[in-house]
């Protein structure tokens, strides 16, 4: 697990923010597998992938994924 740093909610978007603290030198995309099989399981389709960014939509929320500098920021948004 990584430690949150920073949470908000406004405007139908939650933003969640936790910090690479396993190694600088492993990726966080690779941490979050076990989390983009859990949306996959729950009817998410993968709509945009790249080794910073992934993005997965249902008909009610899109969730993206990004790797920034050594943070890793979730934002899920109503659709």
């Amino acid at each position: 697990t990584l430690p949150l740093v920073k949470s908000s909610y406004k405007d139908g978007i939650l933003s969640l923010r936790y910090k690479n603290s396993a190694s600088e030198s492993l990726s966080t995309m690779y941490l979050v597998n076990d989390y983009i099989e859990k949306l996959k399981e729950n009817g998410y389709e993968n709509t945009y992938d790249t080794l910073e960014k992934k993005i997965y939509k249902n008909n009610k929320y899109q969730v993206i994924i990004k790797e920034n500098m050594s943070y890793l920021i979730i934002l899920i948004v109503e659709v």
